[in-house]
């Protein structure tokens, strides 16, 4: 039994938000392989601080918007059922 977190980050296609230059992070939390709600918290990979925190959609979907491109960030989830432990992906910010 898992839970997975599944994201990749893209350029915002907000205007305002790209006139920014700045990324998206967005995601799907899966439990077992089928997508789930549960919180979704993104962090500075460095220093470890919440950068900003989400509930996920009845499909799992999340989304950051207006992310920097100047840090490195980790995305963490916890089943809101408590039946499974948190997970973390760890990431390192591409350039797109």
């Amino acid at each position: 039994m898992r839970v997975a977190i599944n994201c990749h980050y893209e350029k915002c296609t907000t205007s305002v938000y790209r006139e920014m230059n700045a990324l998206c992070i967005k995601g799907i939390l899966e439990k077992q392989g089928i997508p789930t709600q549960g919180f979704v918290s993104l962090h500075e990979r460095i220093s470890g601080v919440l950068v900003a925190r989400t509930k996920t959609d009845t499909a799992g979907q999340y989304r950051f918007n207006n992310i920097s491109k100047r840090f490195k960030y980790f995305v963490y989830a916890h089943d809101i059922n408590n039946q499974f432990n948190a997970v973390i992906q760890d990431l390192s910010l591409i350039h797109i």
